[in-house]
């Protein structure tokens, strides 16, 4: 009825007894963790291995801190940077319905910045705490006085050492990306990238975009080239180990593959000084080609037609 006053919506403060069951809630469920804690530390104490449940919880938490710290600074640093060298001014219809997103996300800008930096901080931190007992082996690694019949490397080398460098790429690798996609997610909102009537880019825009992403070049770069070494660890054939489409297929692949990611790199670089982003996006493109043919189609061809026929 146009006639009648429309109703207004009133959110109501919770009572003396909501609040009284929150707080109880609350104190129930610290009380349970400190519980499950307590009753570790009882266990391990009885077995006369506190030092044991100790050594791992501070591992845990010293990872997660880690973790937490350098994603969030890395994500919020790249989305404020994005932020503070905006476009002072924008034209254009589809810089309107830009306008209008900006004017929408000013209130709460800071909040969200904040939100995002804090929630992939946090899930970045988690991953890289379950990997504790990775780095407590690289702390502890020592020599098994053998080498490896491929490169020569101590054992020791693939049982510690590999797989604690291959968890800190992993982890730079992944949030260097998010802080790119951040990034780039803010400078198109403020029009410093533009992709219509034809793709531009700020200075400060083509610089903190193209570096990022030549960070994340070489990482995927190092990746490559330590997916020679874990070769010699697979379990991804009839036996344990490197098979012969691996040595003689997959690395190589994986060495081009390395070489061809630390070139795309250096054209990133090229790119966010010269402005010219040609020469990066095919190298992006042959890159991927390569890793569809060399990573993949290659080894299979080799297992299929020259491994397979002579496998017994």
């Amino acid at each position: 009825d146009p006639d009648r006053a429309p109703r207004q919506l009133t959110i109501r403060k919770p009572g003396p007894a909501g609040i009284t069951i929150m707080a109880l809630a609350i104190i129930g469920a610290i009380i349970y963790a400190a519980s499950i804690v307590w009753t570790e530390i009882l266990w391990f104490r009885q077995m006369s291995a506190t030092r044991v449940i100790l050594t791992q919880w501070g591992a845990h938490i010293g990872l997660f801190v880690v973790g937490f710290v350098v994603a969030t600074a890395l994500i919020f640093f790249s989305m404020s940077f994005a932020y503070r060298h905006r476009a002072s001014s924008t034209r254009g219809e589809a810089s309107a319905a830009l306008r209008g997103y900006q004017e929408a996300l000013e209130p709460m800008r800071r909040l969200a910045f904040w939100g995002v930096a804090l929630f992939f901080g946090f899930s970045n931190g988690a991953r890289l705490a379950t990997e504790w007992r990775t780095l407590l082996q690289f702390l502890n690694a020592s020599s098994f006085d053998q080498v490896d019949p491929q490169f020569g490397l101590d054992i020791s080398f693939f049982v510690f050492v590999l797989p604690a460098i291959k968890v800190l790429v992993s982890f730079l690798m992944t949030v260097t990306g998010i802080g790119l996609a951040a990034a780039l997610v803010v400078n198109y909102l403020y029009g410093t990238i533009r992709l219509a009537p034809r793709p531009h880019a700020s200075k400060h825009a083509r610089l903190q975009t193209g570096l990022m992403a030549a960070t994340l070049s070489v990482f995927i770069g190092i990746n490559y080239w330590l997916g020679r070494y874990e070769l010699l660890t697979s379990d991804t054939g009839s036996i344990h180990g490197a098979m012969y489409s691996d040595i003689n297929a997959t690395l190589p692949a994986h060495s081009i593959l390395a070489v061809i990611s630390f070139l795309v790199a250096a054209l990133f670089v090229v790119a966010a000084f010269r402005g010219t982003w040609r020469l990066p996006v095919t190298g992006v493109a042959v890159t991927v080609i390569a890793a569809l043919i060399l990573g993949g189609a290659y080894p299979a061809l080799i297992e299929q037609f020259r491994v397979r026929p002579n496998q017994r």
